[in-house]
């Protein structure tokens, strides 16, 4: 008899708990397709550094780079919302830079800035939903950069990042990327961006 009741009991809260979810579901919270606009900075110098000695060194002895150090770039960016805590993100940037080409390359270091184009595809895991104010969040991808029109290299670019909702569905990031060096001619380099993203429509 106990255990007829046990059943019973069980039975109907698995009812329950299955009428529940079927009258009200998971909301949609993903992002709708968007437009981003950012500026940010490139430095060289510091990936360079760690790479040379250590991070505690580059931290002990202050040579973590300067923002008035680094190279100034924008970017264009489009967004789309795969599920609830996954965003794609495509970005397009440009920057002038004195790019420094790694010494296994063989190539000298030029002697004025040239243009830097880089495109990547990145995927943004969220620990929070959009409907927060502030998201945390750390990023993946794979990209491809142009030097001057004529050095084509491909880099993997890795970051962690804050995104602040201003209202509606238009956002504020503020990010950080390691661009992991691919091929040869490719270079470690730190990214830190600002930028706006905002609805088509």
């Amino acid at each position: 008899m106990l255990m007829k009741k046990i059943c019973l009991f069980v039975a109907a809260v698995l009812f329950t708990l299955t009428t529940f979810s079927q009258t009200i579901p998971v909301p949609n919270l993903k992002k709708a397709p968007s437009f981003g606009v950012s500026f940010f900075f490139k430095d060289f110098a510091t990936p360079d550094a760690i790479n040379s000695t250590s991070l505690a060194h580059v931290l002990g002895t202050g040579a973590w780079s300067k923002l008035k150090d680094m190279n100034v770039g924008a970017s264009f960016s489009y967004y789309k919302g795969l599920t609830n805590n996954i965003d794609f993100a495509a970005n397009l940037g440009g920057s002038y830079t004195t790019y420094p080409f790694p010494a296994a390359s063989g190539k000298a270091r030029p002697n004025s800035d040239g243009f830097l184009l880089e495109a990547d595809a990145n995927m943004h895991f969220k620990l929070l939903t959009d409907n927060y104010f502030a998201v945390p969040y750390f990023s993946a991808g794979l990209g491809l950069s142009m030097y001057t029109g004529t050095y084509f290299a491909a880099y993997m670019p890795f970051g962690v990042g804050m995104q602040f909702r201003l209202g509606g569905n238009t956002f504020v990031n503020l990010q950080w990327d390691y661009h992991v060096r691919v091929t040869d001619l490719a270079n470690y380099n730190f990214q830190y961006s600002l930028g706006i993203v905002a609805p088509f429509n």
